[in-house]
């Protein structure tokens, strides 16, 4: 029986489709500000300074890839491992995390910027400059002290992501055994109401659901989600729920899609989860590290992660959010590169980034909706953030 073959006219049509959509894609990100939420570069580079313009063979980041992505702008977080809990040392530590992205930036002067106000990003990608923006990822360094958030904001801090792995003084985490405070504490709701009244960006990723909650019922500036996906498609509590979904939107908020594939595949987060439950029951029987490690790695080997899935798991959950919040106005980037280990086939570093684009114009998304996606949204909830404290548009 013969197979029915396409025809050759068809199979070049659909080249001919193809190759206009990455033109097309190529051509919109030369135009567009492209901006990313989320990544964790200054930690490689506080564990192991390098050259940030030079092509590295390891990691997602550094100048050449950049520039060949055409990323025109970048928040680097200045993460507090979850080491350092409740206070102790972390103040130091946010600091040098601080001082390790001046440094980079610094150290290029002539093709990074620090952004401190939603108004710098166009100007600074006018120069021909990359715009350097920072977040803090996790609040431990703030330490019960106002006064350093206060400093915080001073040295260029614009979103504040309150906890990290585990529950802090701020309030829960989403990924802790159990409920801390069963929401925020009463120093985070502090925390929240300074934020509002800096300008800085309450950051919902990583917290626990009442957490968010509580930040939607008490901040008067919309929220950020700078590095989270829909639960719906990947049942990780990192992620948020359709309903957290709906009401970050309806607040005028935005939620940027991550990278990571254990938060964006369900096979992935599963095979994760039972490596994490793998390793707390090795640790509850044995004490000896080594044996513990070299137990943990059999297990790897007998049970192989599944394959990494495609870059259209990114475009699913950026589908899900416009579906679900009824809009493309609050969705966006937030890669998470630098901070994670896996990510999608074809979305290797940030030089894909143009993939990801072409791969959205495929499913239908205009070019107005990609301007909103790559950095519109983003930039409307840090003005309306500025504006509730009061900041001048001009800065």
């Amino acid at each position: 029986m013969k197979r029915n073959r396409p025809h050759s006219s068809h199979l070049r049509a659909s080249r001919d489709h193809k190759a206009g959509l990455w033109e097309k894609a190529l051509a919109l990100h030369r135009e567009i500000l492209t901006l990313d939420t989320h990544a964790d570069t200054p930690l490689v580079f506080l564990k192991k300074p390098f050259d940030l313009a030079a092509r590295q063979a390891e990691g997602h980041v550094d100048l050449p890839r950049l520039r060949a992505g055409m990323l025109r702008a970048q928040f680097f977080a200045a993460y507090t491992p979850p080491r350092f809990r409740m206070g102790e040392g972390a103040l130091n530590f946010g600091m040098r995390m601080l001082d390790a992205i001046h440094q980079m930036i610094e150290g290029h002067p002539t093709d990074l910027e620090l952004a401190r106000h939603s108004s710098d990003f166009h100007r600074i990608a006018a120069q021909g400059k990359i715009a350097i923006a920072i977040g803090m990822e996790n609040g431990e360094p703030i330490e019960r002290n106002l006064a350093n958030l206060r400093n915080f904001h001073r040295l260029g801090v614009r979103y504040l992501t309150l906890t990290h792995w585990f529950n802090n003084h701020l309030g829960d985490s989403s990924t802790d055994e159990a409920p801390l405070w069963h929401g925020l504490s009463d120093f985070g709701r502090e925390v929240v109401r300074e934020c509002n009244r800096l300008g800085i960006m309450v950051d919902v990723s990583h917290v626990h659901d009442e957490v968010v909650k509580e930040c939607l019922e008490l901040s008067t500036a919309p929220l950020v989600a700078t590095h989270s996906n829909a639960r719906a498609l990947c049942d990780h509590p990192r992620n948020l729920s359709d309903e957290l979904l709906r009401q970050i939107a309806e607040a005028g908020g935005v939620i940027q899609v991550n990278f990571c594939n254990d938060f964006l595949s369900q096979p992935l987060c599963d095979h994760s989860r039972a490596y994490e439950a793998e390793g707390r029951r090795l640790r509850h029987e044995l004490q000896d590290e080594a044996e513990i490690a070299e137990r943990l790695q059999a297990w790897r080997v007998a049970c192989p992660p599944p394959p990494r899935p495609p870059l259209a798991v990114v475009g699913d959950h950026i589908a899900h959010i416009v579906r679900i919040t009824g809009s493309v106005e609050h969705v966006g980037i937030g890669s998470d590169f630098d901070g994670v280990t896996s990510t999608p086939l074809g979305l290797d570093d940030v030089s894909a980034m143009p993939n990801l684009t072409c791969h959205l114009l495929e499913r239908g998304f205009s070019e107005d909706d990609l301007r909103k996606i790559w950095g519109g949204n983003l930039l409307r909830v840090m003005a309306a953030a500025e504006r509730t404290a009061g900041v001048r548009a001009d800065g």
